[in-house]
């Protein structure tokens, strides 16, 4: 994971910016979890076979 740094100027609009980045993440990884949950249920599933 890459974390960019980049300078704003003091202010509301560099807070918020910064929110609205964590809430994109945090959704981004919400997303995944949701996608990994499925593949575990698939992988866990006894009818299916990984050859």
């Amino acid at each position: 994971m890459r974390l960019r740094l980049q300078y704003v100027p003091a202010g509301e609009h560099a807070h918020d910016e910064t929110l609205r980045r964590i809430q994109q993440h945090l959704a981004a990884r919400r997303r995944m979890d949701v996608v990994l949950r499925q593949v575990k249920q698939v992988y866990d599933d006894p009818r299916v076979n990984f050859v």
